[in-house]
């Protein structure tokens, strides 16, 4: 099975680029949600996946109409 990753930052260190710096967060990584950084990590996984691979999140992502949205049309 394929496994992909991202790191979730938080607004409050994304928005300190010394900070970002510091931890060596390169220059281009931005804030996003939980939900959008699983459709990153979804898009990258999904070509190497069979045709009616399921789908399992928990309550968080459910209540994101946005990921159920990006999630029907995977």
């Amino acid at each position: 099975m394929k496994s992909s990753g991202e790191i979730y930052l938080p607004q409050v260190w994304t928005g300190d680029r010394e900070r970002c710096a510091a931890a060596q967060v390169p220059e281009t990584v931005g804030f996003a949600t939980k939900p959008r950084l699983a459709e990153k990590m979804i898009d990258r996984i999904l070509p190497g996946l069979p045709e009616n691979t399921w789908l399992a999140a928990d309550e968080v992502y459910g209540r994101d109409g946005g990921f159920r949205s990006f999630a029907e049309s995977r």
